[in-house]
């Protein structure tokens, strides 16, 4: 299935989301260390992972995010060894805010005044067949 997933991927363009996840699964082991035995060394490491995500693919660097908050809820709880475990999460949480407020300047007066929506997860799920197999009727 994934030779099929990764030739859908790049025939519609979407090679961003290749690098984005190929980036990802380069930097996972990165994030594993760093829970494993956490180093401030491991944690640069791992912020600079972050920051290379978010020049890759934004989305990943939110699913690195997760992966490492995770991992600092899976292990027992210390205030230091966690403080170095979540800083990746924290990292990607800031990169994601400062983006957000940056890009802020360059919107429209139009697209600014519109609100934003939030779908219910059941709502979601009722759209995933026709994302996945869309139709025209």
């Amino acid at each position: 299935v994934a030779p099929i997933a990764l030739g859908w991927m790049f025939s519609w363009g979407l090679v961003a989301n290749l690098l984005g996840l190929a980036v990802f699964l380069a930097l996972l082991p990165t994030v594993d260390r760093l829970a494993q035995k956490p180093t401030p060394r491991a944690a640069l490491l791992a912020i600079g992972g972050a920051a290379l995500l978010y020049l890759a693919h934004y989305a990943m660097m939110i699913v690195f995010a997760g992966a490492a908050l995770w991992l600092t809820v899976c292990h027992p709880l210390k205030l230091r060894a966690s403080l170095l475990r979540v800083s990746p999460f924290v990292a990607s949480f800031a990169i994601a805010v400062g983006h957000a407020k940056y890009q802020e300047q360059f919107k429209s007066p139009v697209v600014g005044s519109i609100g934003t929506i939030w779908v219910s997860v059941p709502a979601k799920l009722l759209q995933v067949p026709s994302i996945v197999l869309p139709t025209y009727d």
